[in-house]
């Protein structure tokens, strides 16, 4: 009787599901505005073909819903928006985001910090992406209407740190927008298969094994999470 074994590797992706993040509040403006009986606007936004930069350019695009809302709060000085306002009016934003992000295969992955500087991504996965932005407060000489943010964006167009502006008008003046406190979780669980194999009487008989290994990253306004770049960030590898 012979026997062998061959062993062969057989990498399958899945995405994971599992993904948990903190949403932070946003900061209080330090002064006080009359409040009105305003309600917040919201508008929807799916954004296609988003390119992810991390340590060292860009490692994913993302696919992902953007809920956008913007709260009042009151009137404001004129002199908050500019010297020649007739109208000025406090708000606040926030975003939160919700979907999937593929990765380029080869690229630097997204934590380039530490013992990962120099880290290539491996393979072309897909994995679940969340995260969430605060504005402080802002001024503008309109009010926002939720029509004129667009339904989809495509590519890099738009870029989040200014996401609030798209709610006024062109002829408005926006002053102050500034994204004090945000996070970005990412997280792929990768499946691997092992197929062994032993050979008797000239018949093959085999069994599958399998194993996971989820990677996470995340990157967010803290200081020890450093842009992403820190220790305990974390890495995407492929």
């Amino acid at each position: 009787m012979l026997k062998t074994i061959v062993t062969r590797w057989l990498p399958v992706f899945a995405a994971s599901a599992a993904l948990s993040f903190a949403v932070a509040g946003a900061a209080s403006a330090s002064t006080s505005f009359p409040h009105p009986h305003s309600q917040d606007v919201t508008a929807t936004t799916h954004l296609t073909d988003r390119p992810d930069s991390g340590g060292n350019g860009n490692w994913a695009t993302d696919d992902f819903t953007r809920h956008a809302t913007i709260t009042p709060d009151g009137t404001a000085p004129l002199a908050d928006c500019s010297p020649t306002a007739t109208t000025c009016y406090a708000y606040t934003a926030s975003l939160k985001d919700d979907g999937t992000f593929t990765t380029i295969n080869g690229a630097f992955t997204p934590n380039q910090g530490g013992a990962d500087v120099g880290d290539l991504i491996t393979a072309k996965v897909t994995g679940r992406m969340s995260g969430y932005g605060d504005f402080t407060t802002f001024y503008a000489t309109t009010k926002p209407a939720a029509h004129l943010v667009p339904q989809h964006v495509s590519g890099s167009n738009d870029p989040s740190y200014l996401w609030p502006d798209l709610f006024f008008p062109s002829t408005a003046t926006v002053t102050g927008v500034n994204e004090a406190t945000w996070g970005y979780n990412y997280s792929v669980t990768i499946k691997t298969v092992t197929r062994s194999c032993t050979v008797v009487r000239h018949r093959h008989h085999c069994t599958s094994h399998r194993s996971y290994q989820t990677q996470r990253w995340a990157d967010n306004y803290t200081v020890s999470n450093a842009d992403g770049q820190g220790a305990t960030a974390g890495n995407i590898t492929g």
